[in-house]
């Protein structure tokens, strides 16, 4: 039987910020402040950038959260001229088969 996977943002997936800090909050070993709402809130959709949309990467399986990765939105400096393109904020987290 395979599954399907789909990559992409919060935002086009339909996936709830809350959605994401409880799937941290399932699948990290010990506390994180990734869990916390406001926390996300903060490091995600406030800055400047984002214009208040989070940044997040996400992988969903048949339906299923599965993975995710926290991205804002940084200046960088290429061949001198200022642009502006994803910074990791997170090393990402994957559910295991157990966690879900």
């Amino acid at each position: 039987m395979s599954s399907v996977i789909t990559v992409g943002n919060t935002h086009d997936l339909s996936i709830a910020l809350e959605a994401v800090c409880q799937f941290y909050g399932d699948n990290w070993k010990r506390r994180i402040a990734f869990e916390v709402l406001s926390f996300c809130r903060w490091q995600f959709m406030a800055p400047p950038r984002n214009v208040g949309h989070d940044r997040y990467r996400m992988a969903v399986e048949d339906g299923k959260l599965r993975c995710a990765m926290g991205l804002n939105e940084r200046p960088f400096l290429l061949d001198g001229v200022t642009d502006y393109g994803p910074r990791c904020v997170t090393d990402g987290a994957t559910a295991s088969e157990d966690a879900t």
